[in-house]
């Protein structure tokens, strides 16, 4: 058992260190330029097909294995194991990938792996003497491998941090990268309906293609969500600031209209890259499998459905008397902040 002084000391640590990352990124923000200055780009790409038919607004959520790109904290809320599936094929023969493996182990905390996978082909080379194309085709790959680690410190609170590899091909010139996402979350608290998530994304090196350096798309994202009806309806809203764009706000639901179906929706404020949007889908629970829909319009450019597949167990190996004995602390420390 961890005693209240080394608790105490956890939380002082990991809130100095993420005041000086908030402060550092939030500086980085303010004196950024205007949108178009960042690569690797693909990190903003949003992932599960959950949090994107909620219109994005997940960081104060963070309940399930999405949460490794929104919000590393609540890596901690998932129960046993769980992994997770998305492809879908987008605009301009572009494609993108997310397969996501996370398992809760208890007081030790909870681990998770992460891969985003995009790519693009047949891309018409152009320079200013043939503006409409060289004759020569080529495509670009990127990569991003995250290695990640939550604890809850204590029975509402939680941090965590994805460490990233970036890899990015375009044609026959690579790059290398490195990055680190950081969250906190306060969880259930006031009756266990309102949580609270605050998260600094992508924060690391600068990538190098023919010797120019670009940054990486920092985000800091501030959430809260409440549960109503009994815990039947769920709300969300996160301001989000990109290090390229304009300050946006989301907001989405989640009404579990039966045990095993939950409707969806959200909204986005316009950014440069894509304007407002309305974002809608569903879930179905199957036994251990999550089947998630959601459907994005992005107007002239057409609409776009993502499929995500879920499967979540208990895990393979048992901590026996250890997990009763902290579910037992979990609920008598409910109690107490209640």
């Amino acid at each position: 058992m961890i005693t209240n002084k080394i608790k105490f000391n956890l939380i002082f640590i990991h809130l100095i260190l993420f005041i000086f990352i908030f402060i550092f990124t939030f500086s980085e923000i303010t004196w950024a330029k205007s949108s178009g200055t960042t690569t690797a780009n693909f990190l903003k790409s949003e992932v599960g097909s959950r949090p994107v038919a909620m219109g994005g607004a997940f960081v104060a959520i963070a309940d399930d294995i999405n949460s490794l790109y929104y919000n590393p904290s609540g890596l901690v809320n998932i129960k046993g194991q769980e992994v997770t599936f998305m492809y879908n094929q987008a605009f301009m023969d572009s494609n993108y990938g997310f397969l996501a493996y996370g398992v809760n182990l208890k007081e030790k905390g909870s681990l998770g792996f992460s891969l985003t996978y995009a790519g693009i082909k047949d891309i018409k080379e152009t320079n200013s003497l043939y503006p409409t194309g060289t004759g020569n085709i080529f495509s670009a790959q990127d990569l991003a491998i995250s290695l990640s680690y939550a604890k809850k410190i204590t029975s509402h609170l939680s941090f965590g941090n994805n460490l990233k590899l970036i890899r990015g091909n375009i044609e026959k010139e690579s790059a290398l990268g490195f990055a680190l996402d950081t969250g906190f979350l306060a969880k259930d608290i006031l009756n266990d309906n309102l949580s609270f998530g605050l998260a600094v994304l992508n924060l690391g090196s600068k990538m190098t293609y023919l010797n120019q350096k670009d940054k990486l798309p920092l985000t800091i994202k501030l959430g809260t969500s409440f549960k109503l009806l009994n815990d039947k309806l769920l709300l969300a809203i996160d301001i989000s600031k990109p290090i390229d764009n304009d300050l946006n706000i989301k907001s989405g639901f989640e009404y579990c209209l039966f045990n095993n179906f939950s409707l969806r929706g959200g909204y986005s404020t316009a950014s440069q890259d894509i304007g407002s949007q309305f974002t809608f889908g569903f879930g179905l629970k199957c036994s251990l499998i999550n089947l998630d829909l959601s459907y994005v319009p992005y107007g002239d450019l057409g609409n776009m459905i993502r499929i995500s597949i879920s499967y979540s167990q208990n895990p393979l190996f048992k901590f026996s008397q250890v997990r009763e004995d902290e579910d037992d602390q979990e609920g008598q420390d409910k109690n107490n902040f209640k």
